[in-house]
């Protein structure tokens, strides 16, 4: 029991910080959000704003869920700082629990060293998962997703139905 408060303690600390450290003030937002460059024509064009693939990557390797906050996805952060948290916790006790029937040269022990290796499987994975959202997140960083595009499908005679696609610019 003494074990799992402090694994849950260390888990509401990570995701504390998580929320405090990376949370934006609205001036920051607005500042970034009224970015723009001015051509010769005095047309105004949206400056946007790229993410680098590769320091997503290097971000999330570093720290599970590092990349996920570089590329602006809050909410997954935590997600995979706590899944390689409780999975780091699950190998350090089968592999005390492994030490200690070996020990005491159980024929069990087996099953404790099984169980410490597919947790560290499961460690590799989540953070190649990690890396692989971030990278993803930072190529589609710019993608755009307005309500400007529509699809309809109508029909304009018994016989003959016609798709209809429609994109605007502005």
């Amino acid at each position: 029991m003494k074990k799992f408060r402090l694994f849950f303690l260390l888990n509401l600390l990570i995701l504390t910080c998580y929320i405090s450290a990376y949370s934006q003030s609205n001036e920051s937002v607005n500042n970034a959000e009224s970015q723009h460059i001015k051509s010769d024509t005095n047309q105004i064009s949206k400056n946007y704003l790229t993410k680098s693939p590769t320091i997503a990557i290097i971000w999330s390797l570093i720290f599970p869920g590092g990349g996920q906050i570089y590329v602006g996805s809050y909410w997954k952060a935590p997600i995979f700082a706590i899944a390689v948290s409780a999975l780091t916790y699950n190998a350090i006790h089968n592999h005390n629990l492994f030490k200690d029937l070996e020990i005491q040269n159980n024929p069990n022990k087996e099953i404790y060293r099984n169980n410490r290796d597919i947790s560290i499987f499961f460690i590799c994975g989540v953070y190649v998962l990690s890396a692989i959202d971030a990278y993803v997140g930072a190529h589609l960083y710019d993608f755009d997703v307005s309500d400007d595009l529509s699809f309809n499908i109508t029909s304009d005679s018994i016989n003959l139905i016609s798709l209809k696609f429609v994109l605007r610019l502005k």
